[in-house]
């Protein structure tokens, strides 16, 4: 015996009524006998009522899982349970199923085997629509058992592609990229409509950069900027389409290279002086502006001619002193840095215009004046210094030659005796000495007379032939 409940009494007319709960767990279905007890009071003594005879029916239902199926893919056998309210399958009842495509319909009354299973065949075509297809699946009950009546779903689904257009497989970071494509289902027909993620980078760096939604052709076209923090080198870059009621999720993925393009930073911190040393410093760094590139060589040009290359330190950094030069009114500067493959940076240049100070171009504008007229003068005086040379070595010729005159004319009028020869050739020796024409001991008077013409071209040769010839 199973106590089920208790009965309120109406107090003035006696008349009970009350619905009663079976619990399912404890009473399977079939015949029971019922009795009311009344327990008695102080006034009214204790009465059990005669037995009463019901029929308890159990509640079915239908076991039916999630069921996905791919247009134009082979016909597949779903399987179905029909259980009893404890989950228990019920053998041998008949069962109707029935579902309609556009392709094709299907109505059928089934048996439930062991454990209350059943089958029945299910397949799409590809002219099918997609989307979700009702099952009808209902059991009229029996003596035991209630019947059920239950619309499950099976969804027809679509394969899907995701195509991209050629892109540039070498990125840099800050810079922006236009990506497009399109998604296409097993008809290749467009997918519309739908969302496109994008992720970038692989483990503890993927991320979602940016999204898309395909228009009504299935295309897609996104603006891709590669973040600055983001690490640099080679990294996935995946193009995600989701799963929904119609299709399938697809993937595209390719990996890429991320490059920085660094920053230089080029600085002259000192007064620009003609003719005085300045230095330029620069500072090489990642283009965040924040980490710097160490033991990299960058090269500096002063009007497109090279001048030296400088190693960064650990900072990035390098100076170099030089020397403005007085010819020129400004210099333009150039740093280049020619970029490493191995680090994934690009190449890089800064440049500066360096402009003596106003104060600075007039000084060298006046010391270059004064250079000029120093010149000048040297020159004006050197000039002078040759004129006078000039005719005073023309002066000294025009007296030598006055004086051998002399002496070839005292020589016509004397008795021309051969002392009177060596007298005169002597003389002449003393004269010539005088303007620092020497006969040395080993020349012959000849070879003298010729010394005479080279060191005097002005002197009369004729007389100086004549006297040499009697002197010989």
């Amino acid at each position: 015996m199973i106590r089920i409940g208790g009965i309120s009494v109406n107090a003035i007319s006696g008349i009970f009524s009350e619905e009663i709960i079976i619990p399912p767990a404890e009473f399977p279905a079939g015949f029971y006998y019922v009795y009311i007890r009344f327990p008695g009071t102080e006034t009214y003594s204790e009465h059990t009522s005669n037995f009463i005879q019901i029929f308890i029916k159990g509640k079915t239902d239908f076991q039916f899982g999630d069921i996905k199926v791919f247009r134009g893919s082979p016909e597949i056998s779903v399987f179905c349970n029909l259980t009893d309210h404890q989950g228990n399958g019920l053998a041998g009842r008949l069962v109707f199923v029935e579902y309609q495509l556009p392709s094709h319909k299907y109505a059928a009354n089934l048996v439930t085997g062991i454990g209350g299973t059943f089958s029945f065949p299910f397949w799409a075509n590809m002219s099918d629509p997609l989307g979700p297809v009702t099952i009808n699946l209902s059991y009229a009950g029996d003596k035991y058992y209630h019947g059920v009546t239950l619309d499950k779903y099976i969804l027809i689904k679509s394969q899907t592609r995701i195509i991209v257009d050629d892109f540039s497989l070498k990125m840099v970071r800050n810079q922006g990229y236009v990506i497009t494509g399109f998604v296409r289902d097993d008809h290749d027909l467009p997918v519309p409509n739908e969302k496109i993620h994008i992720y970038l980078g692989a483990d503890e760096n993927y991320w979602e950069i940016l999204s898309a939604t395909t228009d009504n052709k299935g295309d897609f076209r996104l603006s891709l900027l590669i973040p600055t923090s983001f690490p640099l080198g080679i990294q996935p870059l995946e193009f995600n389409f989701g799963a929904s009621d119609k299709y399938e999720p697809s993937t595209f993925s390719e990996n890429i290279e991320v490059f920085s393009i660094p920053i230089i930073k080029l600085h002259c911190n000192s007064t620009i002086v003609k003719g005085q040393p300045f230095i330029l410093s620069i500072s090489l760094l990642e283009d965040n502006g924040k980490m710097p590139i160490t033991k990299s060589i960058v090269v500096i040009y002063f009007d497109d001619v090279p001048q030296i290359q400088l190693i960064t330190d650990d900072q990035g950094s390098a100076s170099y002193e030089a020397i403005f030069p007085y010819d020129k009114d400004a210099i333009h500067v150039r740093a280049t840095y020619n970029g490493s493959a191995y680090e994934y940076y690009t190449d890089a240049s800064s440049e500066l215009t360096l402009e003596p100070t106003e104060s600075a171009v007039e000084e060298d504008y006046y010391s270059e004046m004064s250079l000029i007229w120093y010149i000048f003068l040297i020159i004006l005086i050197i000039i002078i210094v040759g004129a006078i040379y000039y005719w005073w070595h023309k002066h000294k010729a025009v007296e030598v030659s006055q004086m051998i005159s002399d002496i070839m004319s005292r020589w016509e009028a004397s008795d021309k005796s051969r002392k009177l020869i060596y007298e005169v050739y002597l003389k002449m020796l003393g004269i010539l000495r005088k303007f620092n024409v020497i006969r040395s001991e080993s020349e012959t008077p000849r070879e003298f007379a010729d010394n005479v013409e080279k060191s005097l071209p002005q002197v009369n040769t004729k007389h100086l032939d004549s006297l040499t010839g009697l002197f010989e």
